[in-house]
C-alpha cells in the first residue's frame, strides 16, 4: 500500500494477539523474543520442556525485509510520484 498509495493507509496496521499468553493459557510454553540475543535462551527452554512451545517474535513493524523498511518505501514512492 505504501508502494502505490504513500502516506495513505488504510486498514493495514493490525494488532496481534499475544500468542506467547494464548499458547501458556493452553498449557503450552509460550515465550516473548524482544532481541536476537534473547532467541537462544527461549529455544533451549521451550526445547527442554518437552511440550508445545509458541516462541513470539516481536519485531520493528517497519523492518519489511532485512533490505529495507516501510519509511525507505514511502520515500521512494513519493520521489517517484514527484518525477511523473
Amino acid at each position: 500500500q505504501e508502494k502505490h498509495f504513500p502516506g495513505r493507509v488504510i486498514g493495514t496496521d493490525i494488532a496481534n494477539p499475544q500468542f506467547a499468553v494464548f499458547a501458556r493459557a493452553f498449557g503450552c510454553v509460550g515465550e516473548i523474543v524482544e532481541e536476537t540475543a534473547q532467541f537462544a535462551p527461549a529455544l533451549a527452554r521451550a526445547m527442554a520442556s518437552g511440550k508445545p512451545a509458541v516462541i513470539e517474535l516481536r519485531i520493528d513493524p517497519q523492518a519489511i525485509t532485512p533490505n529495507t523498511t516501510l519509511d525507505k518505501i514511502r520515500a521512494a514512492a513519493l520521489a517517484g510520484k514527484a518525477r511523473s
